[in-house]
């Protein structure tokens, strides 16, 4: 096995080869201590780079004593982790009230609805279409995907059948739902805000009324 002394040399030759190895551990030493800075420049990506991040202002800390302000004049509440599973809150959705009711917009709602719910649940809420080429308005095809792979068809949002009742379910209940999501159904408690979830509940009671 090869000595330090015997790969770096001996006699002058080896100090100054010394005194190079040293200088350089140094310098990275150094580079790597700057604010922001990584010991070794890894990434290629312009976000990674130390002169990108030189150039970022200090991150501000709201004032002390300061209250969230959630805009539009629509409150938003505490609510379980969307991690959760809908069941373990089941009672807490039950008497959860829709907080949103007057600010309920029926085009922006009717638009919510028709790119998060309509592919699976068709455009009039009916449940997932009969074939390939969906519903009247060419929605639900996913639900029949959904059927194609095993899965059951997605639930009609506007009468109860069997177990599925939307009609039923208090507005707490159907936000719950959406914000949780079941089976295949994703959750949107981290897709769609608050207000918005709540506007697709009021447009579920628009159909259902229909």
């Amino acid at each position: 096995m090869k000595t330090l002394s015997g790969i770096i040399g001996s006699g002058t030759q080896g100090n100054s080869r010394l005194l190079i190895v040293v200088a350089v551990g140094l310098l990275l030493l150094i580079t790597a201590c700057g604010r922001g800075s990584y010991p070794i420049e890894l990434f290629s990506e312009m976000h990674y780079t130390q002169s990108y991040k030189a150039g970022e202002p200090d991150r501000l800390s709201p004032p002390s004593e300061s209250v969230p302000w959630v805009g539009m004049g629509f409150a938003a509440v505490y609510l379980p982790p969307v991690g959760d599973s809908y069941a373990k809150h089941a009672e807490f959705y039950k008497g959860l009230s829709n907080s949103n009711k007057d600010g309920y917009d029926a085009e922006v709602a009717s638009e919510l609805y028709r790119v998060n719910c309509a592919m699976c649940h068709g455009a009039a809420g009916t449940g997932g279409a009969i074939d390939a080429s969906g519903d009247a308005d060419g929605q639900g095809k996913v639900g029949f995907k959904l059927q194609e792979h095993g899965y059951s068809a997605p639930p009609s949002l506007v009468e109860d059948v069997g177990s599925k009742n939307p009609v039923s379910k208090t507005d707490g209940e159907l936000f719950g739902t959406m914000t949780h999501g079941a089976y295949v159904m994703p959750s949107f408690g981290k897709l769609l805000t608050q207000e918005e979830r709540w506007q697709i509940v009021g447009y579920l009671r628009e159909l259902q009324s229909q």
